[in-house]
């Protein structure tokens, strides 16, 4: 968009260059909080400010995308070499009765002043961005968002450069050399984990991706006629293997005919039914379901403690014998364990080591799944170490 003399100074085209620390990727996974604004701004802020080259180069890769390209060449032409970067610096003026905080500030020789306003999940609020301008002295204000939107919310003021998508600069962001090696390479994994956990928008997508929407009925019917078709036998299993483990020694001396309470329901991308056990009826204590919204379709058998408003207290948790058992099947694989409608304790099964050619050997690959994960959660001691009654949610926060 700028021109050829502007981009003399500007960086060569983008390469991504491999980390030569990928452990630097886990520790910065676990701190990172996915759609959090002000922690990503706030690191990028930290990193340029060492670095007065490397801070305007940043903001040349996101002017060079602005939509607004008037106003966008009028600041290229004036962008010094070196800026001063700064994060979450309140506004000189209040704002309809509340101080506002820009998320990136640029300063530079000259008077030069460009403000950006980041966001990921959020949208612009009515008046702010024209708030933004009216209360500082900025040459520029851009926007730097997830999806762009053309909303009464932009100004029509000439500084207002437009809203360019991270997905549109990140690439060039990657390219950047910081002064630091060291810090080049934390950078880019911090933007790579970041893309990762998809804060940047629509990065790329396979055919498959666009085309599979168009079948999402028929996929859904296919996992739900698959969960109707192995419930007689997952609930037969259920029985046996009850059974054998304890024979009529715990819970109702009729267990067979207390196992099988079906729901078979649909949330959004969760396909699930759930049977109650001989010490718990009514309680749903094993739960068969198919998951999506991850790489990979996912196949659970899994044990549960509470339904949709439940949860176990911090008191129940910290039990000996259920943080003992939690341990332990963590270590046979049911690695997933947490609270999300209800405690549960999973061992994820991806599609590629279920799904086969035919819907016999599919059915038949998931109620093999379903009996070894059942038996194990049975032969840990799980539905023995759980409370035997719910709890609703309110008395659980209370107890906590």
């Amino acid at each position: 968009m700028s021109s050829d003399t502007d981009r003399s100074t500007a960086d060569p085209e983008p390469v991504l260059v491999p980390s030569s620390d990928p452990g630097l990727v886990p520790l910065i996974r676990v701190p990172r909080k996915q759609g959090d604004e002000v922690q990503l701004t706030t690191s990028i802020a930290a990193i340029a400010s060492m670095d007065p080259r490397f801070a305007a180069r940043l903001l040349r890769a996101v002017l060079e995308e602005a939509p607004r390209q008037a106003s966008a060449e009028r600041l290229l032409r004036v962008l010094p070499e070196e800026l001063r970067y700064e994060a979450e610096r309140p506004l000189p003026k209040m704002i309809d009765g509340w101080r506002g905080r820009i998320y990136l500030e640029f300063t530079g020789e000259d008077g030069f002043h460009v403000l950006v306003e980041a966001k990921i999940y959020a949208l612009y609020a009515p008046g702010q961005l024209q708030g933004y301008l009216d209360a500082s002295q900025c040459q520029g204000l851009v926007g730097l968002v997830r999806n762009r939107t053309f909303e009464e919310a932009e100004p029509e003021d000439e500084r207002w450069v437009g809203s360019v998508r991270w997905a549109d600069v990140l690439e060039k962001w990657m390219a950047l050399e910081h002064v630091d090696p060291v810090v080049t390479t934390a950078r880019r994994r911090l933007l790579g984990v970041a893309r990762e956990q998809g804060d940047f928008g629509l990065m790329e997508f396979g055919h498959e991706d666009v085309l599979g929407w168009n079948r999402f009925t028929q996929g859904r019917e296919t996992l739900l006629a698959l969960l109707n078709d192995i419930y007689p036998a997952v609930r037969e299993m259920i029985r046996q293997e009850w059974a054998a483990a304890y024979g009529e020694t715990l819970g109702n001396p009729d267990s067979a005919d207390t196992v099988g309470s079906r729901r078979t329901r649909d949330w959004n991308t969760q396909l699930f039914m759930r049977f109650d056990l001989p010490n718990a009826p009514g309680a749903g204590r094993f739960q068969v379901q198919f998951a999506g919204g991850r790489e990979e379709l996912l196949f659970t058998a899994e044990g549960r403690w509470g339904g949709d408003a439940q949860e176990l207290t911090a008191q129940q948790k910290a039990q000996p014998d259920l943080v003992r058992i939690s341990q332990s099947i963590a270590e046979l694989g049911f690695t997933d364990q947490g609270a999300y409608y209800g405690d549960y304790w999973t061992r994820p099964h991806p599609a590629s080591g279920w799904l086969k050619d035919t819907p016999p050997d599919t059915r038949a690959a998931l109620i093999v799944l379903a009996r070894e994960d059942f038996k194990d959660l049975l032969e840990s001691g799980l539905f023995e170490a759980l409370p035997t009654s719910a709890v609703p949610i309110e008395e659980a926060d209370r107890a906590g």
